[in-house]
Parts: C-alpha cells; sequence; structure tokens
C-alpha cells in the first residue's frame, strides 16, 4: 500500500497505511520506534513456552487445577506476546501482531497475580481465617475477583486502543480512550495488590503474635495440625510463602513499570526504550512464574491439591456437623433434667 510510489499528498505513516517498513513507512514511525530484539524475545519465548510445560506437568501431576490454570494461561499470554514481538522484528507494521502482544502482555502478569492470590486465599484458611481482617466470605472476593475484574479492564482497553490505533492515528479520541483503560486497569491492579499485600502482611503479624500458633478461641489451625504430624510442613510451608510472595512483588514491579509506561502516551521515551521493557517486564514475570515453578504448591504447600481440599472441606463439614449433633444434645439434656 505505502510502497506505492502514487501516495497521496496528506500521507501519514501508520498502521492503517502501512504494511511493510519502506522510506515513506520508516520504523521510527511506529509505536515502538525500533525493531524489537530477535535474541531477547527469542529467550523469553522459549523461556515461556518451559514455563508453561512446567506447570502444566505440576498442575496435573498434583491436582492443583484452580492455581494451575491461572498460571498455565499467564505463561501461554506471555510466550504469545514475546513470539509475537520476535515476528516484529522482521516487520514492525501488522496490526495483528500489534494487538496480539499488546493484549498478551497486559493479561499475562494479571493472570500471574489471579493464581498467586489464589494460594494467598488458601494459605489464610490454612493457618486460620479468624487472623484475617476480612471476614472468611469476602476472602474469595478480595483476593480473586478483583484480579478477574483487572483483567476485563485491562484487556478491553488493550482492545480498544490497539485497534483504533488502525487507522494510522494513535491521537485519536478512541485510541486515547483506550489507553486511559488500560491504564486505569493496571492503576487499580496496583491498588489492589497493595492492599493484599497490607492485608498478608497484618494476617502473618497477627498470627507470629499469637500466643498459640494456630489457636484462638479455641480454634486450633489445619498448619498447626499438621506441624505436629509432620515436623518439614513447616519448612515446605515457609518456603512456598517465600516464594510466593517473591512472585507477588515481582509482579507488583512489573504493574508499577507498566503505569509508567503508558501513562506518558503511545510512542513515549519509555515506551521505546526497550531494556526497561526486557528488564522490568519480561524479567519480572519470568521469575515470578519460575519461582512458582521451583517451589510449586503441589510439593510445598499440598492444601492447595484438589483432592486435599474435598478433604479437609469433608473432614470440616463433619466436625460442624459433629458440634451441631453436640449442642443438640446437651440441649436435650438440659431439658431432660429441668426440674418440673
Amino acid at each position: 500500500m505505502a510502497s506505492s510510489e502514487q501516495l497521496p499528498p496528506d500521507f501519514e505513516p501508520g498502521y492503517g497505511t502501512c504494511t511493510e517498513v519502506t522510506p515513506y513507512c520508516p520504523v521510527q514511525a511506529t509505536i515502538y520506534g525500533s525493531f524489537f530484539n530477535l535474541p531477547a524475545m527469542l529467550f523469553f519465548s522459549i523461556l515461556y513456552f518451559l514455563l508453561l510445560l512446567a506447570h502444566l506437568f505440576f498442575g496435573i501431576r498434583y491436582r492443583t487445577f484452580t492455581f494451575s490454570a491461572w498460571i498455565v494461561v499467564s505463561g501461554l499470554m506471555e510466550m504469545l506476546g514475546h513470539v509475537a514481538r520476535a515476528a516484529m522484528h522482521f516487520n514492525p507494521w501488522p496490526m495483528g501482531l500489534l494487538s496480539l502482544q499488546i493484549c498478551t502482555l497486559l493479561w499475562g502478569p494479571t493472570l500471574t497475580a489471579a493464581g498467586i492470590s489464589i494460594s494467598f486465599k488458601h494459605m489464610v484458611h490454612y493457618c486460620g481465617a479468624q487472623y484475617c481482617m476480612l471476614p472468611p466470605k469476602l476472602i474469595p472476593w478480595v483476593f480473586v475477583g478483583t484480579d478477574i475484574f483487572s483483567v476485563f479492564f485491562q484487556g478491553s482497553g488493550g482492545i480498544i486502543a490497539s485497534v483504533s490505533s488502525g487507522d494510522g492515528d494513535t491521537t485519536s479520541g478512541l485510541a486515547r480512550a483506550g489507553e486511559v483503560i488500560m491504564i486505569a486497569g493496571v492503576c487499580f491492579q496496583v491498588a489492589n495488590m497493595i492492599v493484599c499485600s497490607v492485608i498478608m502482611l497484618m494476617f502473618w503479624r497477627k498470627y507470629r503474635q499469637s500466643r498459640k500458633v494456630g489457636d484462638v478461641g479455641g480454634q486450633r489451625s489445619k498448619y498447626s495440625e499438621d506441624k505436629r504430624g509432620d515436623p518439614s510442613v513447616r519448612t515446605k510451608f515457609t518456603w512456598f510463602a517465600g516464594a510466593s510472595s517473591f512472585a507477588f512483588g515481582c509482579v507488583l514491579i512489573r504493574c508499577i513499570y507498566r503505569v509508567a509506561e503508558m501513562a506518558g502516551g503511545w510512542a513515549n521515551p519509555i515506551m521505546r526504550d526497550e531494556v526497561s521493557f526486557i528488564i522490568l517486564d519480561s524479567t519480572m514475570v519470568a521469575l515470578a512464574l519460575t519461582a512458582l515453578a521451583a517451589v510449586h504448591p503441589g510439593i510445598f504447600f499440598p492444601s492447595l491439591r484438589k483432592i486435599q481440599i474435598e478433604k479437609d472441606d469433608h473432614e470440616a463439614h463433619v466436625a460442624q456437623a459433629a458440634s451441631e449433633k453436640h449442642a443438640g444434645d446437651s440441649s436435650t439434656d438440659e431439658q431432660a433434667h429441668r426440674p418440673k
């Protein structure tokens, strides 16, 4: 299209008017201003593929289906995003590749955060929900529900921004609206992650300060019981808690970087600095997924396994039924011994 020698006088290079790099459509006119680093993009594409396979294997092997589903899809998103950027090294103008890498690299880390939030939710119940400032019924909504909202928020913004930029004008009202939605989505995720971090820190502080581990008001936690039966439980759980916190921190760093990257608008200096993207986005998410694979909950936090969750739920149901029966028997005995 733009390679033709007969161009309109008002021609401006853009994703709606250019199909390849030509003197009329230089790479400098793209959003990123240069060709992506091919070796780096191929490296991360392969790394995320291997991490995807590792989490898929562990998820099936240890039946951590819910946790692994989020993490596996996250790895898939990251792999596709970096493959798209690798392809854009040869031609940075295809609109499909631009849209693919924008959306997948927005969704990937959010899904990682959602997977970690699921583990946080189970850690709270495992150590004792009585230590958490939130009511038990709100824990899954705060830790997981907000991440799901963030995924749709950022995704819709990414789709609007990437599609609207196809007219060649990234300063259009629709493109700007999509960008604002994306920024708002990432800001929401940052705020959400900070709130979850504060909740977990307060939970852990209250747990550590308790006189009896896992015993508040006569309620003994599953963690306390497991430690009594197997001393290695404490070491494994500590490792998993540390790995989850590290991964959560890596994703938070990436999100803060993304806010700064998008705040300046399309083609701003931070967005065009590929080195900062590689360090603060690609590497941070890769470290998070690597930590979660190296210290997988299937090995270090068995309570996250599906079969264990079902067993714990059954035991809790039996205990509750026994407690209600005991209360009913006590009430009957009182009435029997009450003077007539």
